[in-house]
């Protein structure tokens, strides 16, 4: 019977060949070996059936019932590698530990471990695009380049020639991070961690859309944050939020800065006035012992002298108070001297008024003095015209 039904397939695929070779090799090896000479299909295999039945399957095994398929076309098209569950256009499969993948490369290059392009997938179910030549892979769309890795691992975004691990060349180049939802307020974050630290330490970049705010700042307790020019530190700022500019030891400053400052205004607040001078209590030292004070010390009481400065700085805050106070205290002075003006205004004004009523008297009395010498000028011309008359 197996060799009538034999007898009649070969009959059929002699309308397609116009050569036919059946050989049989020693042992239990059988092959069969189809040879067109004409134009055509060397072997044509048609599925009448339109049901879920394949079309061809080539499988390996001893037996009919332990038989292995290796390769399956099905009658809806798709073909199966490894596998009959086929469920796209092109399923490959493979039981074991061994990656199942398509390998691309040159036959001449002796195609090995080392050699060609592989897709696919490993025996852990990672997916794999692996270039084993040492050069690139590209990817591009609408006829242009648009990524490119390099055999050294640099990625190229818009350039063919990246230089660093990520290089972006565009226009308007733009990196957007968002978080997957409208409400989701985390959003985009880039980290920095050395190869062994965990996502605890290292630097981030951060912006936090539920306070619209942008974040720079080290995941590591103690961390700080540099900005740095040719590998020095031109800003600091340390784990405990005291920022230093031009310096990397802030110290216990808020804010230390090397250099100058330059400001249209600067506002400090202070708790400590010094418009307690002017209370009623206020004991203002007397001028000859401020002058014994200056004499003896070389700068104002309750200012630091220049050695004070040079060691320790002024508290700007602290300093404006205590100048402040100077000047409150040198209006006091003024006004007191300006009492004391007054005072021998008012008494030099009265010494002036005394001394015109002296001179005023002494002018009457001169005018006096003056009528009685002229009285006493007449009574002697009259005295000697009564002398002269007399026989």
């Amino acid at each position: 019977m197996k060799e009538i039904i034999f007898l009649m397939l070969l009959i059929t695929l002699s309308f397609y060949l116009k050569g036919q070779g059946y050989k049989t090799t020693s042992g239990n090896t059988d092959y069969h070996h189809f040879v067109r000479t004409g134009g055509g299909a060397a072997v044509y295999i048609n599925q009448v059936s339109l049901g879920n039945f394949p079309i061809l399957r080539l499988s390996s095994g001893t037996a009919e019932a332990n038989q292995l398929v290796k390769f399956s076309v099905e009658n809806n098209g798709r073909v199966g590698i490894g596998t009959t569950n086929i469920t796209e256009k092109l399923n490959m499969y493979i039981d074991g530990t061994s990656q199942v993948a398509t390998l691309y490369g040159n036959k001449n290059t002796g195609l090995g471990t080392s050699n060609g392009f592989l897709v696919g997938i490993e025996a852990a179910g990672n997916g794999i695009v692996w270039n084993r030549e040492n050069n690139f892979i590209r990817f591009g769309t609408n006829a242009q380049e648009r990524m490119r890795i390099t055999s050294d691992g640099k990625l190229g975004l818009g350039t063919a020639s990246p230089v660093d691990k990520l290089t972006v060349v565009d226009g308007n180049p733009v990196l957007s991070l968002r978080g997957a939802a409208v409400n989701q307020f985390e959003g985009g974050r880039i980290r920095f961690c050395e190869y062994s630290n965990s996502q605890a330490q290292g630097a981030f970049i951060h912006y936090d859309a539920s306070k619209n705010i942008f974040n720079l700042g080290v995941h590591d307790i103690g961390g700080e944050n540099e900005i740095v020019n040719d590998n020095n530190a031109i800003s600091i700022i340390r784990s405990t939020g005291n920022v230093g500019i031009g310096t990397q030891s802030p110290g216990s400053d808020r804010l230390a800065v090397n250099g100058t400052i330059r400001a249209k205004e600067i506002k400090v607040e202070s708790s400590n006035w010094a418009d307690f001078v002017f209370e009623d209590d206020y004991q203002l030292r007397n001028i000859e012992d401020l002058e014994q004070f200056i004499s003896q010390n070389g700068h104002l009481p309750d200012i630091p002298n220049e050695k004070e400065v040079e060691k320790n700085g002024i508290s700007l805050g602290e300093m404006n108070a205590k100048l402040l106070q100077k000047i409150e205290e040198l209006t006091l002075y003024t006004i007191r001297l300006n009492k004391e003006n007054q005072e021998l205004k008012k008494s030099q004004e009265e010494s002036n008024d005394r001394i015109q009523g002296q001179e005023k008297k002494m002018r009457n009395q001169e005018q006096k003095l003056n009528s009685f010498k002229a009285l006493e000028e007449r009574l002697k011309t009259l005295e000697n015209k009564f002398n002269n008359q007399t026989p």
